[in-house]
């Protein structure tokens, strides 16, 4: 686990911070990869933007009652991002601990998708329950995935991807992500 706080560290030169790409790019919809209530789970942070507007769109697209969440503390440790939970930063971050396993960080996960893991501990991170490995972690792609994956399964036809705006819509998120 030394080497993802490493690498993690590696992306910082001069104090600016240099996004790597996120490796888990998986799709719902994807062969095996069906959309079905209670399958996914979100592991989120509230102090990352990237991870609350995934939480957004969960709300939007009324998925409460279909994918769960765990919210992970704040603050980064050497292992990553803590499931960390008490009293105290459930009332002062939100944390909930992770409530599907129990784990202690959330750097176990990506270990238990892939043993040779080796870059950056990054949320959101949308986990399959019944395959038991990480689908996906890059914000754009999960919230994508909420906004018309599960419409039979919710009602919720609302788009926020309209196909008319989507090459100006990717164009602003690339932008977005790789400047600010």
């Amino acid at each position: 686990m030394e080497n993802v706080k490493s690498n993690w560290k590696s992306s910082i030169r001069d104090g600016e911070y240099r996004r790597k790409e996120s490796i888990f790019r998986r799709f719902i919809g994807d062969d095996g990869l069906d959309a079905e209530s209670g399958r996914y789970h979100l592991y989120v942070s509230l102090a990352c933007p990237w991870a609350h507007r995934t939480l957004i769109f969960r709300q939007l697209k009324q998925l409460q009652n279909h994918i769960s969440v765990s919210v992970v503390h704040p603050d980064m440790h050497a292992q990553g991002w803590s499931f960390e939970h008490t009293a105290e930063s459930q009332s002062l971050y939100g944390t909930t601990g992770d409530i599907l396993h129990d784990r202690h960080f959330l750097s176990e996960c990506y270990k238990a998708t892939d043993q040779e893991y080796q870059s950056n501990i990054t949320v959101p991170v949308l986990w399959d329950r019944t395959a038991g490995r990480i689908v996906n972690n890059e914000s754009s792609e999960i919230i994508r995935m909420f906004n018309g994956a599960f419409n039979e399964l919710t009602g919720n036809y609302d788009d926020y991807y309209p196909t008319a705006l989507r090459t100006d819509i990717d164009e602003v998120n690339d932008w977005v992500y790789h400047s600010i």
